[in-house]
């Protein structure tokens, strides 16, 4: 099995609470910049059901870089909206890992062939 690249961040409690962001937020902000489709409706035809599925078009790319460059909606001192870059809060690397796990009888094994 090949690993595949994955971008982690790990956010400084303490540099986000100085920008007026909890942890909590901070991943809430990340998930919906990086979420490219959302279901808006659904919509009802003749008896049947459909989804209605609102896509980003803007057609970037999810790179370290990308990711770093996330600006976040804090808020300062005197409770004012400010911007932050989501690399200055928080560590962002690229890692390499399995595709996914593998378990037998509750057990996680790793298959390999010789």
């Amino acid at each position: 099995t090949e690993a595949e690249p994955e971008i982690h961040f790990a956010v400084d409690k303490e540099k986000a609470m100085e920008n007026g962001l909890t942890v909590a937020q901070v991943y809430m902000q990340v998930s919906e910049a990086l979420t490219n489709e959302t279901t808006a409706t659904t919509l009802d035809m003749e008896g049947d059901t459909y989804d209605v599925v609102v896509a980003k078009g803007d057609g970037s790319q999810l790179t370290p870089d990308y990711v770093k460059n996330l600006v976040l909606e804090g808020t300062d001192s005197q409770g004012e909206t400010i911007d932050v870059k989501l690399s200055d809060i928080a560590e962002v690397e690229e890692k390499e890992t399995l595709p996914s796990i593998s378990r037998l009888n509750q057990r996680t094994y790793l298959e390999v062939t010789g």
